[in-house]
């Protein structure tokens, strides 16, 4: 059964992490970071596209704060409308990160 959370509650993360795939000869990095601001969110965005800048596609979500300073974003990066970005942000929401 999923823990409720209060709207004031969230959880965050402890580390960076990585996790690698390989589907059909098409290889998937996702990597996740603790941010405490926008800022932060797209610095460590920005560092990434660097890292991986012969990608396809870089696609990204991210959310900090909560209530009604909560701010977040998400970018498909040229795949189809709603099809990468907001998945990963729907993750983030279901496990109540921020």
């Amino acid at each position: 059964m999923p823990i409720k959370l209060s709207q004031d509650q969230y959880y965050q993360l402890k580390q960076q992490g990585r996790f690698e795939d390989k589907v059909k000869g098409s290889r998937f990095i996702a990597t996740a970071k603790p941010v405490a601001s926008e800022s932060e969110a797209v610095a460590f965005i920005e560092e990434m596209k660097k890292e991986f800048h012969d990608a396809t596609h870089n696609v990204f979500a991210w959310k900090v704060g909560i209530g009604r300073s909560q701010r977040y974003r998400y970018s498909d990066d040229g795949e189809p409308s709603g099809t990468a970005g907001l998945p990963v942000l729907k993750s983030i929401d279901a496990r109540s990160l921020s």
